[in-house]
């Protein structure tokens, strides 16, 4: 098993890559998809990805550190999954049937009875929508539930079970598979990769030996 703080690195890598690829996607993606991955702020996903070397399992966490640095990673793999969304945006608009099926749709206003794109839907949504879709293994989806369900204790003010920090631990490492194989299901222009590429097929490679 990778150690921690190269699962990191290897996360960082692929992280920027996918960001400085993406942001500048006039050309590589349609106009709409385009225009959300412009205005989207991919730039911090790289720093969101660093900041995860400041939980470092050589050192006891406290409790009040555990919740932080669950949101942390649970605020990059959010932001991962409504990447691979919008990069998808024409599909994922097209394929009303299933957004409605969640009720992911606005419910008062100009925009009612319009389903949410990918800046607008919830988390919980999203995950039910690479469910239903088949999008994720369920070994990357179990990933992402568990994340998110302790991500969550930022916001509670009841009890929540934080897990421990070597929990937290494994699931950096789990997070490191799961966004290699959302970097190599995005589609890229002959010729073109992102920086990472090469690293993400190696993580996948690894893995399945």
């Amino acid at each position: 098993m990778h150690s921690y703080s190269a699962a990191v690195d290897d996360i960082v890598t692929i992280q920027t890559g996918l960001s400085k690829f993406w942001k500048n996607a006039h050309g590589r993606a349609p106009y709409e998809a385009a225009a959300m991955l412009t205005s989207a702020r991919l730039e911090l996903m790289p720093s969101l990805a660093a900041a995860l070397h400041k939980w470092t399992p050589e050192t006891t966490m406290t409790d009040g550190e555990l919740i932080l640095a669950w949101a942390n990673l649970g605020s990059l793999m959010e932001s991962s999954l409504r990447l691979f969304l919008a990069v998808y945006l024409t599909d994922f608009l097209a394929d009303q049937e299933t957004v409605k099926s969640l009720d992911a749709v606005h419910k008062t206003g100009k925009k009612k009875g319009v389903i949410h794109d990918p800046t607008e839907i919830s988390l919980e949504k999203m995950k039910q929508y690479f469910a239903r879709k088949d999008l994720l293994s369920p070994l990357d989806l179990a990933a992402v539930d568990y994340i998110h369900g302790r991500r969550n204790a930022i916001h509670s003010f009841s009890k929540k079970d934080l897990g421990s920090a070597q929990t937290f631990v494994q699931h950096v490492i789990r997070f490191r598979r799961l966004i290699a194989v959302m970097g190599l299901r995005l589609p890229y222009p002959d010729g073109f990769e992102f920086e990472g590429h090469r690293l993400a097929r190696k993580v996948l490679t690894e893995l399945a030996t």
